[in-house]
This record gives C-alpha cells, sequence and structure tokens, in this order.
C-alpha cells in the first residue's frame, strides 16, 4: 500500500512537471517563430529601401511564385505581403497544431488584434506618415500566451516605419 501512494506522489509530481516544460516549450517555439519571421521582414525592409534587390518565395498555390523588391513603387504593403506570402505555410502554431492560421494577415492594422495563442500576424499601415509614403508602417505581432499567470495573453511586437529607411 505504502509503494503504490508513493508511485501514485512520484506520478502526480511528473505529470505537474511535464506540464510545465510543455509550456515553456510552447511559449519558447513561438517566440522563435516570431524572431525568424521579424528578422526577414527586417531584412527584407532594409535591403530593398537600400536599393538593393532581393528575391522573396518560394510562395505555394501561387502565380508568380517569387517576388523580387526593386525600388519602383516600394511601400510597406508590398514588403510585408511579400514576406507574408514566404512564410505563411511554413510556420506552425506550437500552442495549436490544427490551426489553419498560424501566420496570418493585417490588411492596414498596426498592430494587429484579436491573435489567438501562439498566432503570428503580418501586416501594414498609414501611421507617422512624414514621408509622404502611402502604406509606411510595416508591423508583427504574436501571442505568446499568458506566460507571467496574471489572467492575460502577453505579445511581442515590432513596427517597422518605412520613413525612418
Amino acid at each position: 500500500m505504502v509503494v503504490v501512494a508513493i508511485l501514485g506522489v512520484l506520478a502526480a509530481t511528473g505529470i505537474i512537471a511535464f506540464g510545465g516544460y510543455t509550456s515553456a516549450a510552447k511559449k519558447a517555439a513561438a517566440e522563435a517563430n516570431y524572431t525568424n519571421i521579424e528578422k526577414r521582414l527586417s531584412t527584407v525592409i532594409i535591403s530593398c529601401m537600400s536599393g538593393m534587390e532581393i528575391s522573396l518565395g518560394l510562395f505555394q498555390n501561387r502565380s508568380p511564385n517569387t517576388w523580387t523588391c526593386t525600388s519602383q513603387f516600394l511601400n510597406a504593403d508590398q514588403l510585408a505581403w511579400n514576406t507574408y506570402l514566404e512564410v505563411k505555410d511554413k510556420i506552425k502554431n506550437p500552442y495549436n497544431s490544427g490551426s489553419t492560421s498560424s501566420v496570418d494577415w493585417s490588411n492596414g492594422a498596426c498592430p494587429p488584434t484579436n491573435l489567438e495563442v501562439g498566432q503570428i500576424r503580418i501586416g501594414y499601415a498609414h501611421k507617422n506618415n512624414y514621408c509622404g509614403m502611402a502604406g509606411n508602417t510595416a508591423c508583427i505581432k504574436v501571442n505568446i500566451g499568458d506566460t507571467d499567470n496574471d489572467g492575460n495573453d502577453n505579445y511581442l511586437e515590432k513596427e517597422f516605419n518605412l520613413c525612418e529607411y
């Protein structure tokens, strides 16, 4: 009877610890997904705004299946949209593997709102437009869940004002 009780306590402790590890792993995966996409978006913006040509793709189920930025008609909408197309089918939501919108698009709203846990949203907007560029701000945001146990989800987000490049 004592052995069974000890095994029960050990099993309960292991289940609690395992739950904490999976929770931390999901948060770390959501943060890594965000960081990788944020770096890609930053690279695309810096390269294109500097006059360098950079190709994005391969896009799935699209024709053409690549896009190359040129100095003509650059704006945040084009840069964020094509970055979104490049990554949207390659990232999975660590909190919900069945999610069909792990990476989603936000048309004209930075920062995006109403993200499910683990979801990343890329978008653009007209903000602080002191350079006269239509659609001058690109953004990315991720919901990493309630990491501080206060009952509210936590977010990572970044905006890129193309007027500053």
